[in-house]
């Protein structure tokens, strides 16, 4: 929830609060940098827990309470360290809900991305509630949807289940061995593609909005044109589960690469409303697809007790990925302004190269569905 309150006007916010192009990207990339950093070690530290519960309220609790200092001052450092604080804790916990819920969705035998759907519900949502709070209220109300999903996230971790399968509940998933078993380039180059390919998306996380604006949309049409990716997004978390068996997890991120160099591209040329629809609908192919894919590929090849380090492990990467692209881009987007999308494609192309070598090296029949 709170990452759609920050796509949905974070860029125009900070824009009107002074910052540069420069500065919104430091923004963006000082908490990668640091969960960079951290990702590997909560990982582990949660996997060693009696469940990952724990360290997912944690997290949460820590993300809420350190937003409360921009009430009391929007100095550029204030925010900055705020929102560190804030996405760090969020950002860390993150590879462990996926590891968590994957693994629940594989015990109980439903679709994870049926439940990953839900977290794009909720971003909807507040991508839709803050176009129209702002339309009606100005930029004073920001900081209180900033608070109000941050902590509306807090309260719903202390209602998580519990994740850690009991011992002999499920047969074990065939074919899974140790993090460090498969520490070869088949397995790496597909985590760093998928990085590449994520992380050309932050350019449209971080600029997107503001771009919006300078084209003259008004705030609440800019969540509606933003929202259009979150509805296509939701569709292919729930439908995923009925294509999944159709092809390898590698296939399908090479696919999500390929859709994603076209999006930028497209992006390049400052589109007018009626190519933007359909451009927003893509994201269900160059976000959504993309990440169930690497989610599944790590889970059908990583045990559960690594599980959240291994996501970890993705994030990490990921994390290094969009620190590159975040810094880059704010340096593209000063000189180029829109056409900045043009390096964001050839950024994702080189991703998706990498996926492509890694099924050279390995053939992706190991990628597939689940056998007990």
């Amino acid at each position: 929830m709170l990452p759609g309150v920050l796509t949905a006007y974070g860029a125009i916010w900070f824009s009107n609060l002074g910052f540069s192009e420069a500065q919104i990207s430091i923004l963006n990339s000082v908490p990668i940098f640091i969960v960079l950093i951290l990702n590997l070690l909560i990982g582990r530290l949660a996997d060693r827990a009696n469940d990952w519960r724990t360290t997912i309220i944690i997290g949460s609790l820590f993300a809420a309470i350190s937003l409360t200092g921009i009430l009391y001052s929007q100095d550029y450092w204030v925010i900055l360290v705020c929102l560190t604080i804030s996405n760090v804790a969020m950002g860390t916990t993150v590879p462990v809900v996926d590891a968590a819920a994957v693994r629940l969705a594989d015990r109980m035998n439903y679709g994870f991305g049926v439940q990953r759907a839900w977290g794009t519900i909720g971003y909807l949502i507040l991508l839709m509630v803050t176009g129209e709070i702002i339309a009606r209220f100005g930029d004073a109300s920001y900081i209180w949807l900033l608070l109000l999903a941050a902590f509306l996230r807090m309260q719903a971790a202390f209602f998580l289940p519990k994740f850690r399968a009991p011992k002999l509940e499920v047969a074990p998933i065939q074919g899974l061995v140790a993090l460090a078993s498969v520490m070869r380039p088949w397995f790496i180059l597909p985590l760093l593609g998928y990085g590449i390919i994520n992380g050309s998306h932050m350019i449209l996380n971080a600029f997107h909005s503001l771009f919006l604006a300078r084209q003259g949309y008004e705030p609440l049409t800019i969540s509606l044109i933003i929202s259009l990716g979150a509805v296509a997004e939701t569709i292919m978390f729930v439908l995923f589960s009925k294509i999944s068996s159709r092809m390898s997890s590698r296939g399908f991120l090479a696919i999500a690469g390929v859709a994603t160099v076209v999006r930028w591209v497209a992006f390049g040329f400052e589109p007018t409303l009626f190519w933007l629809i359909p451009l927003q609908l893509m994201h269900a192919i160059t976000f959504a697809l993309g990440f169930v894919a690497i989610v599944r590929f790590i889970s059908r090849h990583v045990i559960e007790e690594n599980a959240a380090e291994a996501q970890g492990l993705m994030a990490m990467i990921q994390q290094i990925m969009t620190i590159v692209a975040m810094l880059g881009f704010g340096f593209f987007v000063a000189q180029m302004g829109i056409q900045a999308f043009w390096v964001a494609a050839g950024y994702a192309a080189l991703g998706t190269v990498c996926v492509l070598v890694s099924l050279i090296l390995r053939a992706s029949s190991t990628d597939g569905p689940i056998k007990r």
